[in-house]
């Protein structure tokens, strides 16, 4: 339903086709991909375009060229590990069911990504005191777990290094450094030559790769990069897609258990969006909002469109009143709402499309 209330439709795709254009240029993103469902079902009418096109059997030479848009522009984020599993699973099962996937001539990349959509890195910067003077870095929060006590730990970056979208190379730089179990001053020439460090930056990921070495030598787990990277990999996709799509969230504000992660959710629905600035209604505002204007405002170019399933309090709640008059700062406009609270089996509670 939404994908043809969107346009994504075969249909379309021929009408681009006679317009001179080609639909697999069309970028499409879900931000919270869960099982794949709404790529695999778009990625299942690309196959059938093809299959119309070209009459049933695609050439290799097409299918080829086919299968590298459509890994290039189909994107999906999540930042649970099953879900990602699973989405990866299904979207290669539906690149199958597409034809196109015994053309693939080699490795591919299935651009399902751990990604954190409504959090991303620079909405975490801050300017700490290095040797002899500051720099903007920024920090990314997360809990490890040493002996029987909990601490938090703070992993900080060179802004510079993220806002330029050149901090995913830099972790993979590290990772191959962290994996040979070498001390930070053999991948350091590297990554000045590579990257341009300043003292400064230098200084900064001398102290990431050194806690990170540290910790993989006590023998914790080294899921610290794919974290990392959950933050910092959004940016790469800035005002990029065509469409946005899916079934976001709903989780709640208040269920929220990390409290310095829900004090970040808390600042982006306040001070970015301006979603409410109420206290109280805060904490019955639903992720999904977040993801709404996140999509909008970061995910989607000028003229984009987004498709999602939300709950209906969107159409009906105090917290969503910034959302539903367009007064947030992502520039939200209501083109079409489908009520689906009739649609069973569903939800357990009242959903819609928008």
């Amino acid at each position: 339903l939404i994908l043809d209330n969107l346009g994504l439709t075969v249909d379309n795709m021929m009408k681009m086709r006679s317009e001179g254009k080609d639909p697999l240029d069309v970028r499409v993103l879900d931000p919270g991909v869960g099982t794949g469902t709404f790529l695999t079902l778009y990625i299942q009418r690309i196959g059938e375009y093809l299959r119309k096109i070209y009459g049933g059997s695609i050439p290799p030479k097409d299918a080829e060229e086919a299968l590298r848009k459509v890994v290039r522009n189909v994107v999906g984020f999540d930042v649970e590990v099953l879900a990602l599993m699973t989405a990866r699973a299904n979207y290669l099962i539906a690149l199958a069911s597409a034809g196109l996937l015994p053309y693939k001539g080699g490795a591919i990349e299935i651009p399902i990504h751990m990604a954190n959509s409504v959090v991303p890195a620079e909405l975490m910067t801050s300017k700490v005191f290095v040797r002899d003077g500051t720099i903007e870095v920024v920090k990314i929060p997360t809990s490890i777990c040493d002996c029987s006590e909990e601490k938090k730990c703070c992993f900080m970056l060179p802004a510079r290094l993220v806002m330029r979208g050149s901090a995913n190379d830099v972790l993979n730089e590290i990772l191959n450094g962290l994996r040979k179990d070498l001390d930070y001053v053999r991948p350091r020439r590297a990554l000045r030559d590579k990257f341009r460090l300043d003292d400064a930056e230098d200084e900064v990921l001398r102290e990431f790769y050194e806690k990170l070495l540290e910790l993989r030598r006590r023998g914790v787990d080294d899921v610290w990069i794919p974290v990392i990277k959950s933050y910092v990999l959004p940016i790469l996709y800035k005002e990029s897609f065509d469409y946005v799509i899916g079934n976001p969230p709903w989780l709640s504000f208040r269920y929220i258990a990390d409290p310095s992660y829900q004090e970040i959710v808390k600042s982006t629905i306040k001070d970015v969006y301006s979603i409410t600035e109420e206290e109280h209604l805060i904490t019955q505002m639903e992720m999904a909002a977040l993801f709404l204007a996140r999509a909008v405002d970061y995910y989607a170019k000028d003229g984009g469109r987004v498709g999602f399933v939300m709950p209906k309090s969107i159409y009906s709640a105090d917290q969503h009143h910034n959302i539903r008059v367009g007064a947030t700062g992502a520039h939200i406009a209501f083109r079409k709402i489908i009520d689906c609270e009739n649609v069973q089996p569903l939800f357990y509670v009242p959903a819609i499309a928008v």
